[in-house]
């Protein structure tokens, strides 16, 4: 062991330099945090070895300057910490205020920063160095790599489910061939450090993306829900909330998802492999101690004393003499010519421990320097190396193996190590440079995930809608077990409760608007969506939510929630909240939508029995059943037994025919019925009578009088007129001198002439929302006393806004005959609008209540004292208000 001096500093710098070059180079190191490690490690010690007094410039003749200078380039940002980074430039730039023979590297401090190199700049950049800005957003940006990951997971999982079947039916067969389980063994071994390599590739990349984020903030923040300016924003809304292009955020939930399912999936299946690798492992072990060392020890090492006795040690210390079943211990050991031929041995499921590890490592590193820690060519450089190639490429490849068995020995943590994704909540230093104690739920960008997937109704992102929640798995585990911070944690579980609530109301208006939209667009005709130039907007893009309709065990911070419980309650609720809002609907509109659901409701009662039923597309189609329908059945019936007994003198029998179908509807099937089957001709006019009496009987059933039902608006005019008869004498009372006074009129019609005038002339000067709530009410009430009081005629004739339409059509007549200038009435136009709409409007109200309540015939609808109405119906049925409603313009 050779003491510590100055020297023996410098050259542990310099080996830590080579074997840091080297791994980076080559790409040794298995797991992320290894390799930023290792970069975050290098700068230092190149400033500590460049700064030796003596022999400075050593180190540049082991590791060429280009080298550096290149792993300095190709990683100018390096994750440190979850929200913090580190720049390798601004490291040396910052070391070489204190390092004064440092400073004399210009070729290393001319490296640029992150920050310091703008868009603006790209076209400048490539004369210093040969990646540009756009090189470094390729490499670093997730969305560039996108698809080759889409490829790997896929290929990778194919492969995995194969090689597990493989395991699986090994297992299941007594006395399998042993070099067909060592094959499939081996390759359950190379399947899991693939996987390992690509999570641990996968989940750099997310690292890396978010280093290189937080080292170039976004500029000019402007969300489209604020007004604000960009000031007013904290530093951590331009590094991700601002940061992330939507495509950015898809790519990310993508990628998190092919981690946490890869993860998932080689976690599951713990059990199953890890008595493969371990028997593997131990194969690959004793080969090299028992087959290799041997080997060399007969040839190269056979006269190096030294060199041998390190080999002997290592035989010694990891060698499974028991596992061998082809020579007694005693003779393996010695080094005869039978051993030429190799040892057979059984592999078993016994790993090595981390001390055999371990020390391997450091033998073989023994081994290949011989005590020269200023070897030129590096570790297993062959430069001035008495070691053949072979021998040293065997080392080299077993040197590095070590360093995988401790990663695949230790299964389940490195799979967790692997899939944690906490790193991406935590925010404590831009909470502190803030001074703030907690950001927007906005800013997470777990949340900002989930909200991406849900605004995006992307179906493919659908089902990865909950992995980002995993995120909060991994930082609440994160925070309990390795930062031991109980107030991290609380702020974890207050964040989920708050997400998951969003969450679930989101989801369930996603999926209530999906399936209406979708049952909307299936009720339009398919002619008319191919008549439009843009139908395909119409048409709704099926989503995958039957994936989430069966997770009833989502894991959050150790619950088990029932998703599916919690979108059945909500559900339930939106379903209830737009009953009541149909029925409000419903409830707000005239008498004739009341009427025309009345109607429909009792077709659809009566079309099962003419052979109806209502299509997709709600247009009635006939019944494609080949047979008669119920009514023409029962005619059938009724036919059969006039026929056989044509003296029936009570028709009462026939009394639940007639009132299941209307008289029209009745004799339209009568007449098909006629028109169809020839064996009825003798009977025509039997028939005839018949169907005479059955619509004589229907016809009484529908418009007989009858005291326990009646006409509701006739009951309320009625009502009405009972009362004003007490005010008749008031408003309506005869003119004394024989003439109308317009003057002096207490007649009700000149009152309400002056209200409707004075009501349009606001409504027209200020925005009222009376109409909205009031809607016609108002002109039906002062119409039906108006009519009722007689005073029709004398409002039609003296109204005050009848009189300013009356002189602004002569004034337009005189206008357009005398061209004079248009501008005359300008402003005038939306009263007089107004006036015209109130007209046609009264208009329309006096010809129903002339329709209704004729007051030629008012004895048609009185009362009795008793309240209960007596109906004498003396007029026809009128025609639907839609019919006689005025149109605009008459």
């Amino acid at each position: 062991m050779w003491s510590l001096t100055r020297k023996s500093v410098e050259d542990i710098l310099q080996v830590l330099i080579v074997f840091a070059v080297e791994s980076l180079e080559l790409d040794f190191a298995l797991l992320f945090p290894e390799r930023h490690i290792l970069l975050r490690v290098l700068p230092v010690l190149v400033v500590l070895a460049t700064s030796s007094e003596k022999d400075s410039e050593s180190l540049y003749k082991r590791v060429k300057i280009n080298r550096l200078i290149n792993i300095f380039k190709n990683d100018p940002v390096i994750p440190a910490f979850p929200d913090l980074h580190l720049s390798p430039a601004a490291i040396l730039k910052e070391l070489s205020i204190y390092f004064q023979r440092f400073s004399a590297q210009t070729r290393l401090l001319t490296l640029p920063a992150p920050h310091e190199l703008p868009p603006r700049d790209a076209q400048e950049y490539p004369q210093h160095l040969s990646l540009t800005y756009r090189t470094y957003q390729r490499h670093y940006l997730i969305i560039n790599h996108i698809g080759t990951i889409r490829a790997e997971h896929d290929d990778f999982t194919i492969r995995f489910a194969s090689s597990l079947n493989q395991l699986l039916l090994l297992k299941s067969i007594d006395g399998a061939d042993v070099d067909w389980c060592k094959e499939v063994k081996g390759n359950m071994y190379d399947m899991v450090v693939e996987g390992f390599q690509l999570l641990s590739r996968w989940t750099a990349r997310i690292w890396e993306q978010c280093a290189w984020k937080f080292s170039r903030p976004c500029k000019e923040a402007i969300p489209s829900e604020s007004n604000g300016s960009s000031e007013s924003f904290f530093d951590y809304e331009k590094v991700v909330r601002y940061n992330y292009s939507a495509e950015e955020r898809k790519a990310l939930v993508e990628l998190v998802s092919y981690i946490k399912s890869v993860g998932s999936l080689m976690h599951r299946r713990d059990t199953l492999v890890v008595d493969a690798l371990w028997e593997t492992i131990h194969a690959e072990v004793q080969d090299f101690v028992q087959n290799t060392l041997a080997t060399m020890l007969r040839t190269t090492f056979r006269k190096k004393k030294d060199l041998s006795r390190i080999l002997s040690d290592m035989r010694t210390l990891s060698a499974d003499w028991m596992a061998n079943t082809s020579k007694p211990e005693s003779d393996l050991q010695s080094h005869g010519g039978d051993e030429s031929k190799g040892s057979f041995f059984y592999p078993r499921p016994v790993a090595p421990t981390a001390t055999q590890v371990h020390c391997l490592q450091f033998l073989i590193y023994e081994v290949v320097s011989g005590g020269n820690h200023r070897k030129p060519g590096g570790l297993f450089g062959n430069n001035g190396s008495e070691i053949p190639v072979n021998d040293l490429k065997q080392l080299e490849s077993f040197f590095y193996k070590l360093s995988f068995f401790l990663h695949i020995l230790d299964y389940s943590a490195t799979v967790a190590a692997l899939t944690d994704l906490g790193f991406l909540w935590f925010r404590e230093f831009y909470l502190e440079s803030s001074r703030v104690i907690q950001f927007p739920i906005e800013c997470s960008l777990p949340w900002m995930l989930v909200d991406h997937v849900l605004e995006s109704q992307n179906a493919g992102l659908l089902e990865s809608v909950l992995m980002p929640f995993d995120i909060y798995n991994d930082s609440a585990q994160q925070a309990l077990a390795a930062l031991r911070q109980r107030f991290l944690y609380d702020e974890i579980e207050a964040e989920v409760d708050h997400c998951f609530d969003l969450f679930v109301s989101k989801l369930c208006e996603i999926i209530f608007t999906c399936y209406k939209s979708w049952a909307a667009s299936e009720m339009l005709d398919p002619s008319f969506l191919f008549a439009l130039d843009n139908g395909e907007k119409y048409s709704v893009q099926p989503m995958r939510f039957t994936a989430l309709f069966k997770m009833t065990r989502v894991k959050l911070l150790g619950r088990t929630i029932d998703l599916r419980s919690l979108v059945s309650e909500r559900m339930n609720k939106v379903f209830r909240d737009n009953i009541e809002f149909l029925f409000d609907r419903f409830e707000s509109q005239d008498l004739c939508a009341v009427v025309r659901e009345v109607d429909t409701m009792h077709f659809m009662q009566t079309a099962p029995w003419l052979g109806l039923f209502p299509g997709a597309d709600g247009q009635i189609l006939h019944s494609q059943d080949g047979g008669d329908s119920p009514v023409v059945n029962l005619f059938k019936s009724a036919t059969s037994a006039i026929v056989s007994n044509p003296g029936c003198p009570n028709p009462t029998s026939f009394y639940t025919m007639s009132k299941q179908a209307e008289a029209a509807v009745v004799s339209h099937s009568i007449l098909c019925l006629l028109l169809y089957s020839s064996s009825f001709v003798p009977l025509v006019s039997l028939i005839f009578n018949f169907m005479v009496w059955c619509l004589h009987f229907v016809a009484d059933l529908l418009y007989k009088a009858n005291m326990t039902t009646g006409s509701v608006l006739e009951y309320a005019l009625a009502f009405t007129s009972a009362a004003l008869d007490k005010y008749c004498s008031k408003w309506s009372a005869a003119p004394k001198t024989g003439f109308i006074d317009i003057t002096t009129s207490k007649d009700f019609y000149r009152i309400y002439s002056g209200l409707q005038i004075g009501h349009l002339e606001d409504s027209v000067q200020v925005s009222s929302n009376n109409f909205e709530v009031l809607g016609d009410s108002v002109a039906w009430g002062g119409c039906t006393i108006i009519y009722l009081l007689g005073q029709q005629m004398h409002f039609e004739l003296f109204d005050f806004s009848y009189q300013v339409l009356n002189i602004a059509e002569v004034e337009a007549g005189l206008l357009s005959q005398a061209h004079k200038n248009p501008h005359v009435a300008q402003g005038w136009e939306t009263l007089l609008e107004a006036m015209k709409k109130a007209r046609r409007l009264n208009n329309h109200v006096f010809s129903m209540l002339k329709a209704r309540c004729p007051l030629e015939d008012k004895i048609a609808c009185a009362i009795k004292q008793s309240g209960a109405p007596l109906h004498r119906i003396k007029f026809e049925n009128t025609v639907s208000a839609f019919e006689t409603l005025p149109q605009k313009g008459a």
